[in-house]
C-alpha cells in the first residue's frame, strides 16, 4: 500500500477546527443545555448559595467553553505530532457526547433495564460517529446546529429567571417608621421542625425532653395551631418576613420583597442577621451579616462540585442513582451525603482530601457552630438591635444528641427517591428517632440562647419570636416535604412562641395562626402601622379573624398550587400524627428513655447477655461498619460512636421473615433493630441502631450483634458465626466461635 492509499481515510477528515466545533455543538446539547434548563427552572439555586453575578457568569463561561476546551486541548496538541491520533481522540469525544445525549433521551422510555439503556446509548454513540466520519451530510447537519452555541447560553443569561440575578439589582428603600421605646428583638427560625415533635400526650410541650421550650412557653404566648404557608424554605421564609401569601414565585431576595421585616425596622434598629437560604435583608442594612462563602474559589468549587453531581443524576439510569450522593435533601453540599464507610470509600475520601488540601477552600459554617456564633453576637447595646437567625436545624442530616455530642461523621440519610420515603416502616421510625434526638439538641441550644439573653439583661425587655419555616413528614411511602393530602398536617403544623417585652405569664393560644401573621403581630407589639398591606393579621388584636380553613402553597415560575384544609380537620390530623409518634416513642413522662427503647422487643434493652441462652448460628453472618471506632472511645470527646451500622446476611427469599437483631455493648443489650433493606434485595440486610451514650465505657468497648428468637415469653439469642464472604459466595463456612467486633 502506497503512502497516498494509507492516508486516504484521514483525507476525509473534515479538519481539526470544524471537528472541534462539532464537539462543542454536541457538548452544548448533551451537557450545557440540560443543566441550563434545570437551573432556569430553579434559579433560586443561585440565591440560596449566595452566588454573586460574577459566579454565575464564570460558571456559564466554564460550562459553555472552558471545560470542552480542556477536553479538546490534548487533540490539538497531538495534532502537531500525529494527525491520525488527533482524529481518533476527537471521534472518541464525539462518541461519548452523543452517547450522553442518547442516555438522556432513552430515559424517557419506561421500564428499560439499565444495562439495555447504557448499551443502546453506547451503540448510538458509535453509529453517530461512524456516520459522521463516512457521510459529509451528517457533518453538514452538525454545522447547521451551530447557532445553538450562542442561543443556549443567551437564553439562559438574558431570557430566563437567572437574568434577574444579573441585571435587576434594585435599591430597596427603608420604611420611614418611627418606633417609640424600641425593645431588643430576637427571632429564631428553625428549619424542618414539625409541631408534634415537641408535644406530649396532653398536647403540651414535653417538659422532660424539651425543658427549655417548656420554659419559654411558660413566659410567652404559644400558638398551638400555628401553620406554615409552604413546605419550601424559599417560599415560607419570605412569607414569614413579609406577612404576604406567595402570589407567584419570586427570588428569595430583598429586591423581590422590598417591604419586609428588615426594611420595616431599618430606620430604628441595627442588625445582627444570619440568613441561611434567603437574602431578604438588604446588604445596605445587613452587610456582612449575611452568611456567605466569601472567596470566589470556595464558591466556585462548591458550585461546580454540586452541579457535577446534579448532571450525573441527569445522566445515570434510575437504578444507578442510588449509588450517587442524594440531591433531594438540600440545595447544596451534596457530597456530604455518604454511605457506610467501606475501605473503597475511605480511599476515595483520602484522595479527595489530597486533591484539595493545598487550595485552602473556604467551607460553610457548620450549623451548630452557626447557632453558637449567633448566641455570641448577642450583647446589650445603646442602639436598639434586632438579632435574627434562620438555621438549618433540626433539618437533615441527623447526627446530634441532646448532650451536644455528635454520633456520626457521616450523613447516612434516609433512602429517598425524589424526596419520597421507602415503604419500610422501620426505616421511617429510625429516622424519626434520630430527628427527635436532634430536636433535643435544639432544646439545648435554645437553653444556651435564653441564658445568654438573661446574662446580658435582655431577656425581660426583649421581644422574642421562636418558630420554624415548615415541618417534615416521616410517613413510609410518602414525601418528606412535597405536599400530599396524607402528609399535609406534618408539614404545615409548626411551633410558634412570641414573648412580648416584659411578659411574665405564659399562655397557650388555640388561634388559627399562620406564619404570615408574625410580622403584623410584631408591628402591633411595637405599636406601628406597616406601610404596606399584609395578608396576615396581628394575633394580639382582639378582632383577629378565626380562619375556618388553612392554606398552603407550592409555587414555581410557571404556576402556583394551593391547598386548603379545614382548621378543625387539620387539628384532628395533627393529633393522629402525635398519637403515632407516642406509640413509637412515648413521651418523656411515660417513657423517659423512649427514644432508645424502640423496636420489636424493647423489653430486651438493658438486659445482660448472660441472662439468655446463646446459640451459635453458622448459617448467618453479620458485619459492623468501622469496628475500629469502638476500640478507643473517649467519653469526654465531642464524638461518641452511638450510631452503629452494618449488614446481616442469611439465605433468604421474599417470604423469609425479617430477622430481629439485638445490639449489645459490653455484654448488655442496648438496642433492638432489624434490617431496613430486605434480605432478598441486592444490598441485602443493611441495618442500623442508635444506642445511648451511657452504654459506652472509656477506652475499649465490645460490640456484638445477635439474632433474636422468641418462643412465647422466652427469648434465645443466636450469634452469627459465619463469614460474610463465605456465605455470600456459597463456599464452605468458617467457624469463628465468639465473634468480637471491637
Amino acid at each position: 500500500m502506497n503512502q497516498h492509499q494509507a492516508s486516504a481515510p484521514i483525507s476525509r477528515y473534515p479538519g481539526l477546527a470544524l471537528c472541534s466545533l462539532h464537539f462543542l455543538i454536541v457538548w452544548n446539547f448533551a451537557v450545557t443545555q440540560p443543566l441550563f434548563d434545570l437551573l432556569a427552572r430553579h434559579a433560586e439555586f443561585f440565591v440560596i448559595r449566595q452566588s454573586a453575578p460574577l459566579d454565575i457568569i464564570l460558571f456559564v463561561l466554564l460550562l459553555f467553553l472552558g471545560f470542552p476546551a480542556l477536553l479538546l486541548l490534548p487533540a490539538w496538541v497531538i495534532n502537531w505530532i500525529h494527525r491520525g491520533i488527533s482524529l481518533g481522540l476527537l471521534l472518541c469525544l464525539l462518541a461519548l457526547g452523543s452517547a450522553a445525549l442518547a442516555v438522556q433521551a432513552l430515559q424517557a422510555a419506561p421500564q428499560m433495564p439499565s444495562s439495555v439503556l447504557v448499551s443502546s446509548a453506547a451503540l448510538i454513540g458509535l453509529l453517530t460517529v461512524s456516520a459522521y466520519y463516512r457521510f459529509p451530510v451528517v457533518r453538514t447537519f452538525f454545522t447547521l446546529l451551530s447557532p445553538g452555541l450562542v442561543l443556549v447560553p443567551a437564553l439562559f443569561l438574558f431570557f430566563s429567571p437567572v437574568s434577574a440575578l444579573l441585571f435587576s439589582q434594585k435599591e430597596v428603600a427603608v420604611a420611614q417608621v418611627e418606633i417609640d421605646n424600641p425593645p431588643p428583638i430576637v427571632m429564631v427560625v428553625f428549619d424542618e421542625f414539625p409541631l408534634t415533635s415537641l408535644l406530649d400526650e396532653h398536647y403540651q410541650i414535653d417538659s422532660v425532653r424539651y425543658p427549655y421550650f417548656a420554659a419559654l412557653a411558660e413566659q410567652s404566648t404559644w400558638f398551638r395551631n400555628a401553620t406554615t404557608v409552604s413546605g419550601d424554605t424559599v417560599v415560607a421564609v419570605p412569607s414569614l418576613l413579609t406577612g404576604q401569601y406567595p402570589d407567584r414565585f419570586r427570588m428569595p431576595r430583598a429586591s423581590d420583597y422590598p417591604f419586609n421585616f428588615f426594611t420595616l425596622l431599618g430606620r430604628t434598629y441595627t442588625f445582627e442577621v444570619n440568613e441561611t437560604r434567603t437574602q431578604i435583608c438588604p446588604e445596605s442594612l445587613c452587610g456582612s451579616g449575611i452568611v456567605r462563602q466569601t472567596t470566589l474559589p470556595g464558591r466556585m468549587q462548591s458550585l461546580l462540585t454540586d452541579l457535577s453531581i446534579v448532571y450525573l443524576h441527569l445522566l445515570a439510569p434510575h437504578a444507578w442513582k442510588t449509588h450517587l450522593p442524594s440531591i433531594t435533601h438540600d440545595w447544596m453540599n451534596f457530597t456530604t451525603v455518604d454511605k457506610p464507610m467501606t475501605e473503597d470509600t475511605r480511599n476515595r475520601t483520602r484522595l479527595h482530601k489530597w486533591l484539595w488540601k493545598d487550595l485552602h477552600l473556604e467551607r460553610p459554617i457548620e450549623r451548630p457552630q452557626q447557632f453558637l456564633q449567633f448566641i455570641d453576637s448577642i450583647r446589650s447595646t445603646d442602639q436598639p438591635t434586632l438579632f435574627f437567625l434562620h438555621v438549618l436545624l433540626p433539618h437533615i442530616p441527623y447526627r446530634m444528641l441532646p448532650s451536644e455530642k455528635h454520633y456520626t461523621v457521616k450523613s447516612v440519610l434516609p433512602r429517598l427517591d425524589k424526596g419520597k420515603r421507602t415503604d419500610d416502616t422501620w426505616e421511617a421510625i429510625q429516622n424519626q428517632q434520630r430527628f427527635l434526638l436532634q430536636a433535643g439538641f435544639m432544646d439545648t441550644l435554645l437553653g444556651k440562647l435564653l441564658r445568654k439573653l438573661k446574662a446580658a439583661g435582655l431577656y425581660d425587655p426583649a421581644l422574642i419570636v421562636v418558630t420554624a419555616d415548615h415541618g417534615v413528614s416521616f410517613r413510609p411511602g410518602d414525601y418528606r416535604r412535597i405536599l400530599t393530602p396524607t402528609n399535609a398536617q406534618d408539614i404545615m403544623a409548626i411551633p410558634l412562641f412570641i414573648k412580648a417585652p416584659f411578659q411574665q405569664v405564659g399562655k397557650a393560644s388555640d388561634q388559627t395562626v399562620e406564619i404570615i401573621d408574625i410580622l403584623p403581630s410584631i408591628a402591633d407589639l411595637l405599636d406601628i402601622d406597616p406601610p404596606a398591606a399584609t395578608d396576615g393579621h396581628s394575633v394580639f388584636n382582639p378582632a383577629f379573624p378565626d380562619r375556618a380553613r388553612k392554606t398552603i402553597f407550592s409555587t414555581s415560575f410557571t404556576e402556583k398550587k394551593q391547598m386548603e384544609i379545614a382548621s378543625a380537620t387539620l387539628r384532628q390530623e395533627v393529633q393522629k400524627t402525635l398519637e403515632r409518634q407516642l406509640e413509637y416513642f412515648g413521651s418523656g413522662h411515660s417513657r423517659p428513655n423512649g427514644l432508645f427503647t424502640i423496636g420489636r422487643y424493647p423489653d430486651l434493652i438493658g438486659k445482660p447477655i448472660k441472662t439468655f441462652v446463646v446459640e451459635q448460628d453458622r448459617h448467618s453472618a453479620v458485619s459492623i461498619d468501622q469496628p475500629e471506632g469502638f476500640t478507643h472511645v473517649d467519653l469526654h470527646a465531642a464524638f461518641i460512636p452511638a450510631y452503629i451500622t452494618g449488614q446481616f446476611y442469611a439465605d433468604a427469599t421474599e417470604n423469609t421473615p425479617t430477622p430481629i437483631l439485638a445490639v449489645a455493648i459490653n455484654g448488655t443489650i442496648q438496642a433492638v433493630t432489624q434490617p431496613w433493606v430486605s434480605l432478598a434485595e441486592k444490598d441485602r440486610g443493611r441495618w442500623s441502631a442508635l444506642v445511648p451514650e451511657e452504654a459506652f465505657q472509656h477506652g475499649r468497648n465490645n460490640v456484638e450483634v445477635f439474632e433474636v428468637q422468641r418462643n412465647g415469653q422466652d427469648y434465645r439469642l443466636r450469634r452469627p458465626a459465619g463469614s460474610m464472604q463465605a456465605l455470600s459466595s456459597g463456599t464452605a463456612l468458617r467457624e469463628h466461635g465468639t465473634e468480637d467486633f471491637s
